[in-house]
């Protein structure tokens, strides 16, 4: 048996190397705790600031909508709080009928309930290596996993499991020639090749998908997308970004997950498969279905009713709202100056660099009244810290006017 040194430990090294930044972070900028929030995007801390949010993923406001409130307290008087046991076993109703809403939403796709997108990769991941997945069978040598170097870090954390089933490479998907190479090299040695990545980043950016589709097509691959950022803001019923790129249409080699937890406004995550024979498969063999506890009643419910918003004509109003908010905000900005601008994704960045800076800047547009994430090293590469602004329906005009002055005299201030 071959003994590692605790050198080699990969995640030691990022810990050592984002401690002193991390540490700072964590005293100036991060770890507030929130004691109430109001629509229009209002924060109340414990430290009696009063902030507006341009930080969470919440981008049509629908978890503070009263109607999902509401609906969230629904049959806890007959069910409990939380049924704990599998629903291999038993299942209340409102797992059932938020399946069924969220099939119309996904385009008539296979729709498997799970707590979290973690759980959802940590689950199907093994499944779909086994070659064993109706829709997805897997050649004689095995699995060729081509993972964005930008994938969401849920998906990044199972490199080491998917290493059980097959080889791993890490890309850059923006690099078609790479990407090109991958699936090539997997169809000549007989694996099966399956990318893995974000549509949209969470950092911003979004995937070339009519590449991608075309090299699974060329060489008998399969396409496993999160579709996180693009839930509930693009598409018919929000049927999100990659569905609504496909015409809502879901085609036989996409493997596509979902977030609940952003733009839909509830909690949990959805796995969308082709076939019912691969939603039955998963639920007979899917570790986290079989032995991990369901997304809690309240959760479940307070979907159903985001759901049936999400049916409704309120929806597009909503999306409206958003995209109009998005736009405005690019027109205030000068040229150049933020990362996506002018781009069809809720998310802007700001370009710092240095993580000291970076840290300075978050503490000014604190101090102004605005709280927005900052992201450094472990999430981005080592200097190239930015800050992160995500946009809803529900932020106000003269909140984004002023957020706008502060952050054009950033340019001015970093030189950037």
């Amino acid at each position: 048996m071959k003994i590692k040194s605790n050198e080699d430990n990969w995640q030691k090294k990022k810990i050592l190397n984002a401690k002193n930044h991390q540490v700072k972070a964590f005293k100036y900028i991060n770890d507030s705790v929130v004691i109430k929030r109001e629509r229009g995007r209002i924060i109340h801390l414990e430290s009696r600031e009063k902030l507006i949010d341009f930080a969470s993923c919440s981008y049509l406001g629908l978890d503070l909508d009263e109607r999902v409130i509401e609906a969230s307290q629904h049959e806890l008087e007959n069910f409990g709080v939380n049924f704990a046991i599998a629903r291999t076993r038993l299942r209340v109703k409102s797992f059932v009928i938020l399946e069924d809403l969220l099939q119309k939403i996904f385009c008539d796709s296979f729709v498997t309930l799970f707590s979290s997108l973690h759980l959802t990769h940590l689950g199907f991941i093994p499944l779909l290596s086994s070659g064993e997945m109706p829709s997805f069978p897997v050649k004689k040598n095995g699995v060729y996993f081509i993972v964005d170097k930008t994938a969401h870090a849920s998906i990044q954390i199972n490199r080491g499991l998917m290493e059980q089933f097959g080889i791993v490479l890490v890309v850059d998907f923006q690099n078609d020639k790479e990407l090109s190479n991958a699936f090539a090299f997997a169809y000549k040695n007989e694996m099966t090749p399956i990318s893995l990545s974000d549509s949209v980043g969470s950092m911003g950016g979004i995937v070339p998908l009519t590449h991608l589709f075309n090299l699974a097509e060329e060489y008998n691959g399969y396409v496993y997308l999160d579709d996180a950022h693009g839930t509930s803001i693009y598409g018919k019923n929000g049927c999100g970004f990659v569905l609504d790129y496909l015409n809502n249409k879901f085609p036989r080699r996409l493997i596509l997950c979902s977030s609940l937890s952003k733009g839909f406004g509830a909690n949990a995550a959805a796995l969308l498969l082709p076939t019912s024979a691969d939603k039955e498969t998963v639920k007979q063999f899917c570790t986290p279905y079989l032995f991990s506890n369901p997304p809690a009643l309240s959760i479940v419910n307070a979907a159903i009713k985001s759901a049936e918003i999400h049916l409704s004509d309120e929806l597009t109003e909503l999306q409206n709202k958003l995209w109009e908010n998005v736009s405005y905000f690019d027109a205030l900005v000068e040229e150049n100056c933020v990362i996506n601008r002018k781009l069809k994704i809720p998310i802007r960045g700001l370009l710092i660099g240095d993580e000291e800076k970076a840290i300075q800047c978050a503490e000014i547009l604190r101090k102004n009244g605005f709280f927005v994430l900052t992201a450094m090293y472990p999430t981005v590469a080592k200097g190239r810290s930015m800050l992160r602004f995500a946009f809803a329906a529900d932020h106000k005009k003269e909140h984004i006017f002023k957020f706008c002055s502060i952050i054009n005299e950033f340019k001015l201030n970093t030189q950037l």
